[in-house]
């Protein structure tokens, strides 16, 4: 992999120039920072999950004040690569279990009430995880089912480690 490109909240995918990238050997991430940026564009953000590998990828991040609704995932079946990072709250998180095209999921959601959210069945596939909670109540015990992981990141915060 050459380089990380971000394209941030996008009104218009560029199709071409996206293809340029990852013909380049690159990574490209959609990501959105709020509902209103991924209102109409998931569908088309889908096409191009289920035309291109692990290297084409989603994320979502931020909605401060809001929790995010992960039935919005349903929108896109064919990622293969999904980002959940810096979000305070998300809700409907077993909607991750209709996702069964994915390869890497880093889970960056600091209030995460789903204690089990590592036992949903379409997880287990997972290479790469990345997961970071405040919450101190994550079930580990799922891990030793996870037989194809390559690349595993847990965190929390320190004050929360140190309680």
């Amino acid at each position: 992999m050459e380089k990380r490109i971000l394209i941030n909240n996008p009104i218009a995918l560029d199709r071409v120039q996206i293809e340029q990238d990852l013909r380049g050997g690159n990574q490209v991430i959609v990501q959105f920072s709020h509902p209103e940026f991924y209102g109409s564009i998931l569908e088309e953000v889908d096409e191009l999950c289920a035309r291109w590998d692990e290297d084409f990828g989603v994320r979502f991040y931020a909605h401060y004040s809001l929790s995010f609704d992960c039935q919005n995932l349903l929108r896109i079946p064919h990622v293969k690569m999904l980002q959940l990072n810096s979000l305070v709250q998300a809700h409907h998180t077993e909607a991750l279990a209709k996702l069964d095209n994915l390869y890497s999921l880093s889970l960056g959601i600091y209030e995460l009430e789903n204690s089990e959210i590592l036992g949903i069945d379409t997880l287990r596939s997972l290479k790469i995880l990345n997961i970071i909670s405040d919450k101190k109540i994550l079930n580990l015990q799922y891990f030793k089912e996870f037989s194809y992981l390559e690349e595993l990141h847990v965190g929390a915060r320190l004050k929360t480690l140190m309680q």
